[in-house]
């Protein structure tokens, strides 16, 4: 049933490390002894993230789970999507994604590709302009879609830029950063289809 403490069905502190919605996101502290101790630590998503905090790395690996950005932005509007994969919050030279709100729309990834104009889906107009993008990378290529649509599925070797692949190799980049000028991102989360495959993270507060 309902734990009425935690509010997630089945949960007690001693099962809430093994739930499959266990991600980055809402604190739960477990205030009674457990396999964990006592007054541990339990991240659990229930939600969207937000607000984004900006310009600061947000523990998120981009090369083991996909990510979700939320918008609301209008075609035209000048709103930017902006967001860089990288190692630190020093790290000033991480490649990123760019979208911007432009008549008409572009994107570009970094160091890979200069603007490049695209049309936003139909779903995403002046009256409905909520958006989901999802951004999944693999080896090989870097996957942008905006609600379940392919924008692009950009392969780096293809690229004329030099530095395209090895920066995209993001070897010690475990964290995405929101840059200041990203005007659009309004909130975000990791997303996987296998919910089971995902773990929390337990730490001792006392």
């Amino acid at each position: 049933g309902i734990n009425a403490e935690y509010g997630i069905e089945g949960a007690t502190p001693e099962n809430l490390p093994a739930l499959p919605d266990c991600i980055y996101g809402n604190v739960v502290k477990l205030d009674s002894q457990s396999d964990f101790e006592s007054a541990a630590e339990i991240v659990v998503v229930k939600d969207w993230i937000t607000p984004i905090s900006k310009d600061e790395a947000i523990e998120t690996d981009i090369k083991t789970s996909p990510i979700q950005i939320k918008t609301n932005s209008v075609v035209g509007s000048g709103d930017k999507l902006w967001v860089r994969f990288v190692e630190s919050d020093t790290d000033t030279y991480s490649p990123g994604i760019f979208v911007d709100f432009n008549e008409p729309p572009t994107y570009k990834v970094g160091y890979c590709t200069e603007n490049v104009e695209f049309s936003m889906p139909d779903s995403v107009t002046p009256d409905t302009p909520d958006a989901i993008w999802t951004v999944t990378k693999t080896e090989s290529a870097l996957l942008l879609q905006c609600n379940e649509e392919e924008i692009y599925n950009y392969k780096f070797a293809e690229s004329t830029m030099e530095t395209c692949v090895e920066k995209w190799a993001l070897d010690e980049a475990n964290n995405i950063k929101f840059m200041p000028g990203d005007t659009a991102s309004k909130a975000y989360r990791r997303y996987t289809e296998d919910a089971a495959a995902l773990k929390c993270s337990v730490k001792k507060t006392q």
